[in-house]
């Protein structure tokens, strides 16, 4: 049976060894008053755990302002995760609420990890550093490609401003999605031609005779029909890598398992396998993406 929030409070503060454990969270925000000014303080919570709020650390080129909250006074590490998943609920939900804007920050495939709270780090050192480009160069090359490019093309200035911008995300997994995405405006399906295109008005025009069927579902129906006269955005990509890149066995099986990793992070969060290594999935799927802007920047596409 639970304990009053008082009495489990008081747990929490005089006995720590009682309640070990406590869950992470880091965002960023806009600025420190778009949540509050939360900084140094601390709540009360109506189950008798403490919610503290601090500063977090950031490194010289991140934007916005760091906001790390620590939610103490669990048990178990699988309460304090319990917990920490709520709490990201809390945190989300507070800002689309209140129409503001945050980021978490990922150590892994969860946004919070838990901690024990009766140990410290013995020794914390942190450090940045910054590498610095050649400005000659960049300028070199930026008055080269304003003046020897293509004509610039909406759906590829579409798909490498999502590129360009792509590691920019706050963790691997939302960079990979972003890389991923930016194939798709570069996706034009075509008709599968005539004979598909007839069967599919066959099978509406079925579907019109069928009185059983909801008027709402038909329509729904209806226009999923449609759409089977064009090529899939698997289908145009696969066409596509294969125009583009005709050399390169190896491109569309990066961009086919690009995708089927995508479908899992995004419908479960995760990666079936926990293994997978998302940085060198990264790079794979880079290298082949590149590989197709250079087809589309170079004068004899």
């Amino acid at each position: 049976m639970a304990k009053p929030p008082q009495e489990e409070r008081s747990v929490i503060l005089q006995k720590a060894v009682k309640r070990p454990y406590g869950v992470k969270l880091i965002l960023r925000t806009i600025t420190a008053g778009t949540l509050g000014n939360l900084a140094d303080t601390c709540i009360s919570m109506q189950s008798g755990t403490i919610l503290r709020f601090k500063e977090a650390d950031s490194a010289p080129w991140q934007g916005g302002y760091g906001l790390e909250a620590r939610l103490e006074g669990f048990p178990t590490p699988a309460a304090s995760e319990d917990a920490g998943r709520r709490l990201v609920q809390a945190f989300l939900w507070t800002a689309i609420s209140k129409r503001t804007s945050i980021q978490l920050t990922y150590q892994s495939y969860e946004p919070v990890y838990v901690f024990e709270r009766n140990r410290g780090p013995s020794l914390e050192v942190k450090a940045y550093s910054d590498v610095l480009a050649n400005s000659k160069a960049v300028t070199d090359e930026l008055h080269h490609y304003f003046f020897e490019l293509p004509d610039p093309v909406d759906s590829v200035l579409l798909s490498m401003e999502i590129f360009a911008g792509a590691r920019l995300e706050s963790s691997e997994r939302a960079a990979y999605l972003a890389m991923v995405s930016a194939l798709e405006p570069l996706a034009a399906a075509q008709s599968l031609g005539q004979e598909v295109g007839a069967f599919v008005d066959q099978c509406i025009q079925s579907l019109k005779e069928k009185d059983c069927i909801d008027s709402a579902v038909k329509a729904s129906l209806r226009g999923r029909l449609a759409y089977l006269k064009s090529e899939s955005i698997r289908g145009a990509l696969k066409r596509l890598v294969q125009e583009r890149l005709p050399n390169s066995s190896a491109a569309w099986n990066v961009v086919d398992e690009a995708y089927a990793l995508r479908s899992e992070i995004v419908h479960t969060g995760k990666p079936s396998d926990l293994d997978t290594d998302i940085q060198e999935k990264s790079k794979d799927l880079e290298d082949v993406v590149m590989d197709l802007y250079r087809s589309y920047m170079s004068t004899s596409s």
